[in-house]
């Protein structure tokens, strides 16, 4: 069981700051006229890595739970 909720732990902080780096390059991107280009290149990324990440763990979870009914 301890193990289970460090994973949690671990991919509640990879997700969060998936999406606060997503946030920052946005705000760096709009304020920033000069290189914003880069900027938003970089919160694209971000936010491809992000969706990448949650369809992983989405496919994780629900393997786990597969296996744990064919368990007993």
């Amino acid at each position: 069981m301890n193990d289970s909720e460090g994973n949690k732990k671990n991919t509640l902080k990879t997700e969060f700051l998936f999406q606060i780096g997503f946030i920052v390059f946005v705000l760096l991107g709009a304020f920033m006229k000069q290189i914003s280009w880069v900027f938003w290149i970089l919160a694209c990324i971000c936010a491809l890595c992000w969706v990448i990440f949650v369809q992983k763990e989405k496919a994780r979870t629900e393997k786990e739970k597969k296996e744990e009914k064919e368990e007993p």
